[in-house]
């Protein structure tokens, strides 16, 4: 009885041994053929496809070619730049005058001004070999003309103006706004600046530890933080300069010895503007050499003029530096019994300038409270605060 047992036992299992290797066996050819298909439908194309739908099959390069613009012409470059800076193709004229060629370049109010339309055409066009002749700008501010003359020798007058025939899109008018002398502040008075709208620009000077800790908590907080020159007043000595300055007596290995010095203390800086710059921005010598540093850095540049007869802006256009010139600076005490906000508002809206950089002068109580009225009237003003960095 019990050897008939042991051999039922034995029997079950070798059947039981042979099932798993029937499954085994059914597994591994599944896997096998699932492969097979997975590799034949990984080799079909677009050829295949077209071919089991009964179409011809027609390849299409999806390839973009990068246009070489030092091959175009000089009416092809100049519909090139048209197209690339965002004015309209029908407002383009071109038209031939005998001895040059004409072109207009209404551009749009709302978006750029002259000064920045002929910064950008210059540098395009100089980057092409194209050789300035001339640049005028007509008594009321409305029309630049600069003439060029093309690598194949025709010469081309443009004029820079702005469009009034309603044809660009309404956009709403650009303003940036810059506070000034940021530096050894304590925690404390940083704290409430780093509560306001995060589009508002800090410029800090160079002063010591104090000042690096300063700029990285701006930027920490997401504001755009710029590096505020110190540059020798024009009233000095009667109007006392800080001794960490740059001086119109200064070499120029001084001048660059304390340009790295503000750069080292100063890092991450978007841009760089001027602070008591009456005497250094009418200054040849030195003036060059800071506006060189900047734009070897890759910053743009503000002058924010103390004095009328300043260069550095004009200076730092023809460097081909991305740079603008203050357009406002409204003095915080003038509105101090402006409860109602009017005044304030009908001053922005004078100010006929897109777009409009305002700047006002140091991060105390009084330019704290006429900041946050700025904001106010500017949001409901129709203004759009930006970053200087996305003018």
């Amino acid at each position: 009885m019990e050897q008939k047992l042991n051999k039922t036992r034995n029997r079950k299992k070798i059947v039981n041994k042979k099932n798993h290797g029937r499954m085994f066996i059914i597994l591994v050819f599944s896997f096998l053929l699932l492969s097979f298909f997975a590799y034949r439908l990984s080799k079909v194309t677009e050829k295949d496809i077209a071919k089991a739908m009964n179409r011809e099959f027609v390849h299409i390069d999806e390839t973009i070619p990068e246009i070489d613009v030092t091959r175009l012409s000089s009416r092809e470059q100049i519909t090139y730049f048209a197209e690339i800076f965002g004015l309209l193709p029908r407002l383009l004229r071109l038209n031939n005058r005998g001895d040059f060629v004409e072109v207009n370049l209404p551009v749009n109010f709302a978006a750029v001004d002259l000064n920045y339309t002929n910064f950008r055409l210059s540098r395009f066009l100089t980057s092409l070999k194209w050789r300035q002749i001339s640049g005028t700008e007509s008594a009321d501010q409305n029309l630049q003309i600069l003439s060029f003359v093309a690598p194949d020798e025709t010469v081309y007058r443009f004029r820079i103006y702005y469009d009034r025939s309603g044809a660009y899109p309404a956009e709403m008018p650009k303003i940036a706004i810059v506070v000034k002398g940021f530096g050894s502040l304590s925690q404390d008075d940083l704290n409430r600046w780093l509560n306001l709208d995060k589009n508002v620009c800090y410029a800090v000077l160079p002063i010591n530890r104090t000042s690096r800790m300063n700029m990285q908590q701006i930027i920490n907080h997401g504001f755009e933080a710029l590096i505020e020159i110190p540059l020798e007043d024009p009233g000095h000595p009667v109007v006392a300069t800080p001794e960490y300055a740059i001086f119109g007596h200064f070499r120029d290995s001084e001048v660059t010895r304390r340009l790295d010095q503000y750069f080292s203390l100063l890092r991450d800086a978007k841009g760089a503007i001027t602070h008591r710059g009456g005497l250094i921005t009418t200054d040849r010598r030195i003036m060059p050499i800071i506006l060189r540093y900047i734009k070897d850095r890759d910053l743009y540049f503000i002058d924010d003029r103390a004095i009328e007869t300043s260069i550095a802006f004009s200076m730092a256009q023809s460097m081909m530096l991305t740079s603008y010139e203050r357009s406002i600076t409204f003095n915080p005490n003038h509105y101090q019994n402006d409860a109602n906000l009017h005044r304030l508002a009908n001053d922005l809206r004078r100010v006929n300038k897109n777009p409009m950089i305002v700047t006002l002068q140091r991060p105390d109580d009084e330019t704290y409270v006429f900041l946050k009225n700025l904001i106010k009237i500017a949001n409901e003003s129709g203004f759009e605060i930006v970053r200087v960095s996305d003018l």
